[in-house]
């Protein structure tokens, strides 16, 4: 398997827990009270698959910059994990998909606003699904979590395009730093050349008497000539 293949090497956290998400649910497939038609597997495996290979993927040279700028492998390693999620509803026993009620239910208070038309029509399914006594609609909760997960992966995005323009504003100003303090080392490097030239030619006209009398301005014909 791909997650076996890539053992040993590094990996970052999202890659971890893609990959044991993917892990739990093929083991939620394997169970015998799981019952999936043969598309609804297939599907579930092929997003699977997707999912395993984003967080496995090796990228080099100039492709792995852009991986990770664009974030490519954990967008699409996340949204197929929870594609997959999403058609599992469609065999979980009943008895399970209520049990799994108050953490849908928290996750469309988490992610759409209180006066959403849409979060008040789900928060009404919810409700109803958690009735023993009727029949659970698995198309409206799929619908459900298909809703909050679309909501998620947004600001998943969002998220990483503000870490993106802080790492542009954070090299802007290194950029800005650099264009202003060189001229300014290249100036002050001069004028010290300068100074130490001027400090010594007046050390040598010390130590040369004959130098120090011609850098003296000579005297006037006059005051020579005049009496004493």
């Amino acid at each position: 398997m791909a997650h076996q293949a890539a053992s040993g090497r590094g990996r970052t956290a999202w890659r971890e827990e893609i990959l044991q998400e993917r892990d739990r649910l093929e083991m939620e497939l394997g169970r015998s009270d799981v019952v999936l038609d043969p598309s609804g597997t297939k599907y579930i495996h092929a997003n699977l698959d997707i999912a395993s290979d984003a967080a496995t993927r090796i990228h080099k040279g100039f492709e792995r910059i852009r991986s990770w700028w664009a974030g490519i492998d954990s967008v699409a390693g996340w949204r197929s994990i929870h594609a997959a999620k999403q058609a599992l509803y469609d065999g979980l026993p009943e008895a399970e998909l209520r049990a799994q009620l108050p953490i849908l239910r928290s996750k469309v208070t988490r992610y759409l606003d209180p006066n959403d038309a849409e979060r008040i029509a789900y928060e009404g399914w919810i409700k109803g699904a958690a009735d023993p006594k009727q029949p659970i609609d698995r198309v409206r909760l799929r619908t459900v979590r298909s809703a909050v997960d679309g909501v998620s992966d947004d600001q998943y995005d969002k998220i990483h395009r503000f870490r993106n323009t802080l790492y542009l504003l954070f090299l802007g100003v290194i950029i800005l730093d650099i264009v202003l303090i060189l001229p300014a080392a290249g100036w002050a490097g001069r004028t010290g050349r300068l100074d130490r030239g001027s400090a010594g030619g007046c050390r040598g006209a010390l130590a040369d008497p004959g130098r120090a009398r011609a850098l003296q301005p000579e005297e006037s014909s006059d005051a020579r000539q005049a009496p004493a």
